[in-house]
């Protein structure tokens, strides 16, 4: 089934999911001005499995989300858009779960106690 990207905002198709997801990954963050922690190699395992999105519905969601956040979101595809490479907010979201969302509860807390702490400032 082609996707609705084509027809919605001319966007091609996303590549296809890997056909054999790593064990492990290494992550690394490409911006030079990253903090430290975001810099270094860490590794994790990858329990999460890249075909299961392939035949996915796409359904609306409603989620609360900052006015800076999602103007950051914009402007990131629009840097993105203007170097050629066609993504949208939905795509980056997408990648940034799949890549960054926690794996457990323990992950997920220290996740969110150090944005509590960062919005508190």
């Amino acid at each position: 089934m082609p996707s609705r990207r084509a027809s919605v905002r001319g966007l091609p198709d996303p590549p296809p999911a890997p056909t054999a997801p790593e064990a492990v990954e290494t992550v690394v963050a490409e911006a030079t001005n990253a903090p430290k922690w975001a810099t270094e190699p860490v590794e994790r395992p990858r329990l999460r499995d890249a075909r299961r999105y392939v035949d996915d519905a796409r359904l609306p969601r409603t989620m609360r989300l900052s006015t800076a956040l999602y103007e950051d979101l914009g402007r990131l595809v629009r840097e993105l858009e203007d170097q050629g490479y066609r993504t949208d907010r939905t795509e980056l979201v997408h990648a940034l779960l799949h890549y960054e969302l926690p794996v457990d509860a323990e992950g997920a807390r220290k996740l969110v106690s150090r944005w509590r702490q960062l919005i508190a400032r």
